[in-house]
């Protein structure tokens, strides 16, 4: 029995101050906005739900450049900080307008995700469209969430689910439906200008992409070959490079034949068709990108404190602009040029599909 999902009828629910739930693939939440918090909410939270209570506040919050920690509770709290009353007022005072870092101390019951610009259409994550969902029902403050738990603090099935939100009287929504929602109201690319570039391989066009909430970070470039917009229905063959600069990209294309570049847009236009993207990034912004790249690669790999560490793409802001572009160039289906084995958690939340790796 599958659930019956409706974002607007969620949005209407959280406008009003109710409160809804999230699907996460196999994991259920509940969510309300925080400006809406009260202490039934919060024992519903607590005796009905048993996950960890949590909250979603943008990283741009005065408390996040003060407070460096995950979980906090009010400073002076009267009693332990851990019953309903104490969170629900450390939650309120923590969107309060006023609020001050003296007003709270860490460790504490209540666990803060800060969130970034962008929230879900960069990191496909709960606490990002817990977030999105907020302040797109006109509560900007943040939201609260945790997950639905049984009694053996196992997560609830669908079935559960279902029967949890008929007698509760949630409306349900999932991670999927609200990127989907946002890539439709609310695109972070946008496309500036297309202009032809032969090169040695074919005929190449050269699509100039900037980001809409922060133009300082500077611009996105994609070859395309055959076309300019794909079918939905298409599979297209597309490699994705993390770049440091245009001068960079310019460089590989003049001085390094043989290059991982110069093989892909080889490959591309033997294909008749294709996409090559282009993230750009400063040497800092590579270290958190890591989309698409093959493990070689410096974006990839990289030492701390001794070990090897690696990334996955649900990190950093390239994941979620690539594949907005590639929505924006039509692609839904694609055949992604890598040389190392690859598995990319969270693709299919932006609607796109890797049908197969193909070597180049």
């Amino acid at each position: 029995m599958s659930l019956d999902r409706d974002t607007e009828k969620v949005l209407d629910k959280l406008k009003s101050g109710d409160r809804v739930v999230v699907a996460d693939d196999d994991k259920y939440y509940l969510v309300f906005a925080a400006a809406a918090c009260t202490s039934a909410y919060v024992t519903f939270m607590m005796n009905d739900c048993r996950g960890q209570v949590q909250i979603a506040l943008k990283k741009s919050s005065p408390l996040n450049s003060v407070l460096s920690r995950q979980t906090f509770e009010l400073n002076n709290t009267l009693k332990t900080g851990i019953n309903a009353n104490d969170r629900c007022h450390c939650i309120l005072r923590m969107i309060d307008e006023h609020v001050q870092a003296g007003d709270f101390i860490s460790p504490g019951f209540l666990k803060v995700n800060w969130i970034s610009h962008g929230a879900a259409l960069v990191k496909p994550g709960i606490a990002e469209a817990a977030y999105d969902l907020a302040r797109l029902s006109e509560h900007s403050e943040g939201s609260v969430f945790c997950q639905l738990l049984d009694e053996e603090a196992n997560g609830l099935s669908e079935e559960q689910v279902k029967y949890f939100a008929s007698d509760n009287d949630l409306a349900i929504t999932d991670l999927n439906d609200v990127i989907e929602y946002r890539l439709n109201k609310e695109p972070l690319v946008e496309a500036l200008n297309i202009v032809n570039m032969p090169t040695d391989y074919g005929d190449f066009r050269l699509h100039v992409y900037n980001v809409i909430y922060d133009p300082a970070r500077g611009i996105d470039l994609v070859l395309t070959c055959g076309k300019d917009k794909f079918d939905e229905d298409e599979t297209v063959l597309v490699r994705v490079h993390s770049e440091w600069s245009i001068g960079n990209i310019v460089n590989r294309l003049k001085n390094e034949e043989g290059s991982s570049l110069n093989r892909a847009m080889k490959q591309v236009a033997d294909e008749g068709s294709g996409i090559i993207v282009f993230l750009r990034n400063t040497p800092e912004q590579a270290a958190n990108s890591g989309l698409f790249s093959d493990s070689k690669r410096p974006t990839d790999i990289w030492m701390e404190n001794g070990e090897i560490k690696t990334l996955r793409p649900k990190d950093g802001m390239a994941y979620g602009l690539g594949a907005q572009i590639l929505r924006d160039l039509g692609v839904r289906k694609m055949r992604l040029m890598s040389n190392s084995p690859s598995s990319f958690i969270g693709i299919n939340n932006y609607g796109l599909e890797i049908v197969e790796q193909v070597k180049y």
